[in-house]
């Protein structure tokens, strides 16, 4: 049998858990951009279908319009990483990652999940023809930081 005709075979079986989903999410309709029950459902198929744990949910979004899903993903204990530079994602996503490079979401599934050294990490993009140019890890602190006001003037005697 070739890889065509069993991937189609595969797909096949899967037919019936992805109509269930379907079903389910028309079943209660939402409108605009906050969509807690879509996102429950589809967490909920996949796993289902893909036969995976709550704790195995790996999710990579921008912040955009997907705050919702990395903040259900975290409270299932999966894992986000945020490709964004905004201030308010990277304090829910897991890890943030900042590169022009489709590919560079991998380095925390492999440094965190798979446990692997950047040594390891770095040869496996090397294996591949990719070479990481530069990788700097920083820690971001956000401060503002202001003159203390007077509680109440005219408080001093």
């Amino acid at each position: 049998m070739s890889e065509l005709h069993q991937f189609l075979d595969e797909a096949r079986g899967l037919l019936p858990a992805a109509v269930a989903l379907r079903r389910r999410i028309h079943a209660e309709p939402e409108l605009g951009l906050d969509l807690p029950l879509t996102t429950a459902a589809v967490l909920d198929g996949l796993q289902s279908i893909l036969e995976i744990g709550q704790d195995r949910v790996i999710y990579v979004g921008d912040g955009s319009s997907d705050v919702h899903v990395m903040l259900h993903v975290n409270r299932r204990d999966g894992y986000t990483i945020a490709v964004s530079e905004a201030k308010f994602i990277s304090q829910i996503a897991r890890r943030t990652i900042l590169s022009d490079d489709a590919l560079s979401f991998l380095v925390p599934i492999f440094e965190d999940i798979a446990g692997w050294p950047p040594a390891r990490i770095r040869a496996v993009f090397e294996s591949r023809g990719l070479l990481i140019q530069e990788w700097d890890k920083v820690r971001t602190d956000w401060l503002t930081i202001r003159e203390d006001q007077p509680a109440a003037l005219g408080s001093e005697t």
